[in-house]
């Protein structure tokens, strides 16, 4: 009888070992899978976040293209300097330097009138301004 009980008992630890084996390959096999899942989903995360910059550098470049709205022009300064270089007393200068001044009042008007954007405005000005300085004395 102690035979028997003792082929029960290797019997029993082997059928325990065996199954703790195939319970760890178990465990091992859902582990790699489960890696392998992780994988294909940060690269599936990766792809959908590299389609979303795409997509938001497309919508950017649309809005850009479309939302072209004009810009508003500040004249008000090219304005007073037009209506100061207007305004001075011109017998204090020479007829050459007071041409000078006209053509630039008159290329300023036109700027305004033309509806000239901000950098042809700020040069129309600097020139007017320019001419208000070079005004030369009788």
């Amino acid at each position: 009888m102690k035979k028997s009980k003792k082929g029960n008992s290797r019997k029993f630890n082997f059928t325990f070992l065996l199954a703790g084996i195939v319970i760890i390959l178990i465990a091992i096999l859902a582990i790699l899978l489960g890696f392998n899942h992780l994988n294909k989903s940060n690269d599936t995360n990766h792809d959908r976040i590299v389609e979303q910059s795409k997509n938001k550098n497309k919508n950017q470049d649309e809005v850009s293209k479309s939302d072209k709205k004009p810009k508003l022009i500040d004249n008000t300064t090219l304005q007073k300097t037009i209506d100061s270089a207007s305004s001075i007393d011109r017998d204090h200068y020479t007829d050459d330097s007071l041409e000078v001044l006209d053509q630039a009042i008159a290329n300023a008007q036109a700027v305004i009138q033309n509806g000239g954007n901000q950098q042809e405005i700020n040069d129309a000005n600097m020139a007017l301004i320019n001419s208000i300085i070079s005004l030369e004395n009788k």
